[in-house]
């Protein structure tokens, strides 16, 4: 029997799980296993990438985890290959169906991922994956990550997460330029406009 969380119903259960059972939640992004498939010369078959996310896919959700997290995608052949995985696995293997989170990635301020797709191409390529959230993680702070947080979000259906780099230090996008010094403390991309 497959389990399908509604939308709301999944973050209240969240809500009590990180409150109340914390031990009892987990979730999981996969081992790293990205070819760059848009961009490479040396380009492994699309079902070899199913076969190799599948695997990892099937491991975590035989350990039990609550939510998939295919993260910091930076071509939307690789996102298509995991969650192309993941819906295979919860229709055809009958695992529980937890709930699936994408995010990509986006290299600089113009807005593209490593292989050129906006994030709003990145979106409309993945959508027959049906993931909950979509959104973006990595490459810029807060502030300069919210513009395209706002872009996506148009084109979703999905809920839209964001999560940007934050911490100490400079951050560089792919051209070494700074995007981000000093700590964050709060994120300005979540704050109601």
């Amino acid at each position: 029997m497959k389990h399908v969380y509604p939308k709301r119903q999944f973050f209240e259960d969240l809500k009590v799980a990180n409150m109340e059972h914390a031990a009892n939640f987990s979730y999981t992004d996969s081992a790293r296993k990205y070819h760059p498939l848009l961009i490479s010369p040396h380009l492994p078959a699309f079902q070899e990438l199913v076969k190799a996310y599948g695997d990892q896919a099937r491991s975590l959700l035989q350990g039990g985890v609550d939510i998939l997290l295919v993260e910091t995608v930076f071509d939307s052949a690789n996102a298509k290959a995991a969650l192309f995985a993941i819906r295979t696995l919860f229709e055809d293997d009958g695992l529980p169906e937890v709930p699936v989170f994408l995010s990509g990635t986006i290299v600089d301020m113009s807005g593209r991922t490593l292989s050129g797709q906006t994030g709003e191409a990145f979106l409309v390529s993945t959508r027959q994956g049906n993931p909950m959230c979509v959104g973006l993680n990595c490459a810029l702070g807060a502030k300069d990550m919210r513009q395209f947080v706002e872009n996506m979000s148009k084109w979703s259906d999905a809920l839209i997460l964001c999560y940007p780099n934050a911490g100490s230090g400079a951050f560089r996008n792919s051209s070494g330029n700074e995007v981000s010094k000093g700590p964050v403390s709060k994120c300005p991309s979540c704050e109601s406009s």
